[in-house]
Parts: structure tokens; C-alpha cells; sequence
């Protein structure tokens, strides 16, 4: 939106020259990769202020839902901005100023269960929570964050129509390396419960092989995943420079496919790679006869970003 106004005084009412110009419909420069086409103005836009801090919206059964990062969930409307209370475990969930606390929900389509994903204590977890009686829950999965307990970047998770199962993005923590070393759950998007149609990739430091259900790996933070027919959209928050959209497409996998965090990022080495060597030097990459280098495999293997974009914004 741009407009340009002018002060009126009754002396200059003569004299002086208004120019409003409202809803200029203008993009700025792209900084990013030389795929663009075009940008799209959206007209008639409306604002809705919450009075808390959010993780994530959801749109489930005509329904849409609010998670709050202290651990409720409100459906609203989002015509009257009207709240109602969905679900509280804000007792359970802990958070700091930047990381941590409930990150999502994702709906069984026949309305039995739901699962979220939080932080509770320095540990993520998935629960189970069914309709009939939200106080029967099953925990699906923890991870413990070890060292880096206050960098928790995400937890997401959605249901995947298309593997009939749920799909999970965990982030980073911030460990670097450990997105790449597919025996660790950090870095990585997986499926909940179905195995994959596909032989597994393995880059381990050799204490333990695949264990989960891997999609991609070598993600810094898909904070949000979103499926549609047989593509699999990841928005992954680089570290210093590039922002980065991966797309995945179901129907080409041989395998589960490298992102290259913390290799690469956008289409570049990362900048600070060679402060990471000596530990991606300990990854190794079972080509199902001997081990190669790991570091080799993600260099030479690695999906690269369908769409990315500089951190850094351009003037305007």
C-alpha cells in the first residue's frame, strides 16, 4: 500500500495539491532464485489480532483452529474473530521467549484422535488424545533435546492422504550435523507408522542404522508441511542467508532424499561448512556393499531448494 497526502490549513486551500494514491499494486525486487513469475496482489484483505503468540493454524472439518504457543487450542471465526476453547495442556507444555511449546495438531479424518506435538520439560513429544475422552492419551514418541534443550525450532505435524498415515517435521535443535545422521530423528521428516515402499539410505556414524520411516533428511526447521496429491511442500528456515521452499515428490522417491543441511544451504555450501567437517567426516554411507564417505554422499546427493530467497531484504 502506498499513499502519498498532503497537510491541508485553510490559508493553503487554494494553493495546494493532494495526490492519494491507494491500493498501488507494486512488487519488489525478488531476491531469490530466477524462478519467479510473478507476484499476486491480494485484495479485500482482513486482520484479526490475537492477544496471545501462535504456532501454527489449522483448517480441519470446516473448522479452524488456533494453537497457541502456551499450550491452548481455540477454534475461531474467522469472520467475527470470535474464539472458542478447543483444548488446554498449557500445565504440560513448556516454552521459552523463542522456542518451544505446543506446536501443532493434526486430525484422524474419521474423528476419532487427534495428536499434538509440544515441549514438555526439554523433551518433544507426539500424543494421542481421542475424541470420546481426552483424558485417555497414548504417547507416540519422545525425543530428547541433550544439550540443546532452549533451541527447539519445531515439531509439525500433519495426515498424509496419500500414505494414509501421519508425517512428521522435527527441527534441527541447532546440532548441525545430526540433521544428516538418518539413525536420529532430528532434521528430519517421517512417517508416524507405515514403512516406505523404498530401500532406506543410510549416512550413520556407525552406532545405529535407520530406524524411522524417512522421507527427507538434512532439514534445518520445515516449521510448516503441507501435502497436495502427491507433493510433499516444505518451508525450511535457513540459518544466515537463504530461506528455502523443498518440494518433494512422492512418485519419483527411490529413496529418502537429502536436503544437505548443514552442507548446504539455499544452492550454496553453507558458509560456516568447514567448521563442520571433522564431525561430518565421522558420517559414513552404506552403499549396501562397504562404506563410503558420508560427507561425499550428501555433496553429490543432495536435493536442492525449488524455490529460495535471501534472508536479507532489499530495499522497499
Amino acid at each position: 500500500i502506498n499513499i502519498k497526502y498532503g497537510e491541508v490549513v485553510e490559508t493553503d486551500l487554494e494553493n495546494i495539491e493532494i495526490e492519494e494514491i491507494v491500493y498501488e499494486q507494486k512488487c519488489s525486487d525478488w531476491a531469490g532464485s530466477n524462478n519467479l513469475i510473478d507476484c499476486i496482489y491480494i485484495e479485500e484483505q482482513r486482520q484479526i489480532n490475537l492477544e496471545k503468540v501462535i504456532n501454527n493454524i489449522r483448517f480441519f472439518d470446516n473448522e479452524t483452529y488456533i494453537v497457541y504457543k502456551i499450550g491452548q487450542i481455540n477454534k475461531i471465526n474467522l469472520e467475527t474473530g470470535l474464539e472458542q476453547e478447543f483444548l488446554d495442556i498449557s500445565s504440560r507444555v513448556t516454552y521459552q521467549e523463542y522456542y518451544g511449546g505446543l506446536f501443532d495438531i493434526a486430525f484422524d479424518p474419521n474423528k476419532k484422535f487427534y495428536i499434538l506435538s509440544y515441549e514438555s520439560n526439554n523433551k518433544l513429544i507426539l500424543e494421542k488424545i481421542y475424541y470420546n475422552d481426552i483424558n485417555q492419551s497414548e504417547i507416540l514418541l519422545e525425543i530428547p533435546e541433550a544439550s540443546n534443550e532452549t533451541m527447539t525450532l519445531n515439531m509439525s505435524i500433519i495426515y498424509s492422504a496419500y500414505f494414509d498415515d501421519f508425517i512428521v517435521s522435527v527441527g534441527c535443535f541447532n546440532t548441525y550435523v545430526e540433521a544428516l545422521n538418518t539413525s536420529s530423528p532430528i532434521g528430519k521428516i517421517f512417517l508416524l507408522n507405515t514403512k516406505p515402499n523404498f530401500n532406506l539410505t543410510a549416512i550413520t556414524d556407525f552406532s545405529k542404522n535407520v530406524e524411522l520411516n524417512l522421507l527427507a533428511y538434512g532439514l534445518r526447521n520445515a516449521w510448516q508441511i503441507h501435502e497436495y496429491k502427491n507433493l510433499l511442500f516444505m518451508t525450511d528456515v535457513g540459518h544466515s542467508e537463504f530461506e528455502e521452499l523443498n518440494i518433494l515428490d512422492y512418485e519419483k522417491l527411490s529413496t529418502n532424499i537429502s536436503f544437505g543441511w548443514p552442507v548446504f544451504e539455499g544452492v550454496q555450501k553453507y558458509s560456516s561448512y568447514d567448521k563442520h567437517l571433522e564431525e561430518l567426516n565421522k558420517l559414513q554411507y552404506w552403499n549396501g556393499k562397504e562404506y563410503l564417505s558420508g560427507e561425499e554422499y550428501i555433496v553429490n546427493n543432495s536435493a536442492l531448494p525449488s524455490v529460495y530467497y535471501s534472508h536479507i531484504t532489499p530495499n522497499g
